[in-house]
């Protein structure tokens, strides 16, 4: 078998669904498969753009986040059937929005940095943790 064909084999191997799980519709698989396509087109220009543009692009997607947080939460607790007034629809904040919205800055400000020349870890304490690991002070 040659190169060529395994990679054909394996490429159909991954579109046909296996007994164990539920088989798709035509349709859902081209959807799925345009999907997946977009994505790979997503991560080669990824890895494409300079640290600049990766952090003008992240601060895009946070102003967008930012402007829909309200939304993606309201819309999170009401689809576990929580009323305005439910205690538990801050967790759909913390765990929604929130959350996205601190990884977007983490990689904002450590792409800066990198962008700036400067090292991500500058001020962040690192030293020797029993058995000689390396412990990184992380937490305030």
């Amino acid at each position: 078998m040659t190169s060529a064909s395994t990679t054909t084999s394996a490429a159909a191997s991954k579109r046909t669904p296996g007994p164990a799980g539920p088989a798709l519709d035509e349709g859902e698989r081209d959807r799925l498969d345009t999907a997946i396509d977009a994505l790979q087109v997503g991560a080669r220009t990824w890895s494409a753009l300079t640290i600049a543009q990766r952090v003008t692009l992240l601060r895009a997607v946070r102003t967008s986040v930012a402007a829909t947080a309200e939304d993606w939460a309201n819309t999170a607790a009401a689809s576990k059937g929580l009323d305005a007034r439910h205690p538990l629809r801050g967790e759909e904040w913390l765990s929604g929005p929130y959350s996205v919205l601190g990884a977007l800055d983490a990689y904002i400000e450590t792409l800066s940095r990198l962008a700036a020349g400067t090292n991500p870890l500058d001020g962040v304490t690192i030293d020797r943790a029993p058995g000689g690991r390396t412990r990184v002070h992380a937490f305030p």
